[in-house]
């Protein structure tokens, strides 16, 4: 069998956020994304755990708060976690894109996000800048997506949001875009000197 590439929004992002970031982030940001394509071990930070128990919580919520109460609302009756993969070929190779969203609406994708200290990721640009919305319009066929964001604070014991954010995006992701996406992604990695990484080491027990 034929072994086809690995694309998800994540590493579409990564590549975006070195070519983008300030100057002073380029070596970090570099490393990050030379470490994932490597498959060097992760350490997952506490920020990111905390983030993840708190849309477990916000799964199975049945309390009061106001708050997680709006969030719940917006949630009730998506299917959670869905899984997709579509197949693109381009110039002979073919890519495995992939997403896994939170929750899958008839006509519509929501996906939840913490924000901790970052004021960025409070600011709507730092949502529409990822390339994620466009990714599951693709694989979903839908045009509506929103980004629901908890803020929650420094404190690492916090699982209730001060404030909620609801960042809607319109959107349909044409096979046309995803092939101009890929093939830029890809042009990138040669520039870096990271594509032999992406394809052997990234892929390289992919079938």
């Amino acid at each position: 069998m034929r072994r086809n590439l690995l694309i998800t929004s994540s590493l579409l992002d990564s590549v975006h956020w070195l070519k983008t970031c300030p100057n002073d982030w380029r070596v970090s940001a570099h490393q990050a994304l030379s470490d994932t394509l490597n498959k060097v071990q992760y350490v997952q930070s506490a920020w990111a755990k905390r983030g993840q128990e708190f849309e477990t919580m916000l799964d199975t919520y049945d309390g009061s708060h106001a708050l997680l109460r709006q969030m719940k609302g917006k949630i009730e009756g998506g299917l959670f976690q869905q899984k997709k993969t579509k197949l693109v070929t381009i110039d002979g190779t073919e890519y495995a894109v992939y997403g896994k969203c939170d929750y899958l609406f008839p006509f519509k994708i929501v996906d939840v996000k913490t924000s901790y200290k970052s004021k960025s990721k409070s600011k709507p640009k730092y949502y529409l800048d990822r390339s994620q919305h466009k990714v599951y319009s693709f694989l979903w066929g839908v045009d509506e997506f929103e980004y629901l964001v908890a803020h929650l604070g420094e404190s690492m014991d916090n699982l209730f949001p001060f404030e909620v954010s609801v960042i809607p995006v319109k959107t349909m992701t044409t096979q046309a875009d995803i092939e101009a996406m890929i093939s830029e992604f890809v042009d990138d990695l040669r520039g870096l000197d990271l594509l032999d990484a992406y394809v052997n080491v990234y892929n390289g027990d992919r079938k």
